[in-house]
């Protein structure tokens, strides 16, 4: 299963952005999102920033990501 989830931008080098992501530092491609900086709040999913994260959603983000985790999955 694909895990699609908010990170926070730490650096960027050579097309890649460093992220933190549930506490952990890795690495994700800015191919589809050239222009983020750090401190921007993006979505990442499968070592791809898919886009940015405006903050106001970003509550609304986590209660769907919680409520996944204790679903197990799609319903």
């Amino acid at each position: 299963m694909c895990l699609t989830t908010v990170a926070t931008v730490i650096g960027l080098e050579e097309g890649m952005a460093l992220v933190e992501l549930d506490g952990r530092l890795r690495r994700a491609s800015t191919a589809m999102e050239p222009d983020i900086k750090p401190g921007d709040l993006v979505l990442v999913g499968l070592g791809v920033v898919l886009g940015r994260v405006d903050p106001a959603d970003l509550d609304a983000l986590r209660a769907l990501d919680q409520e996944r985790q204790e679903t197990g999955g799609i319903r």
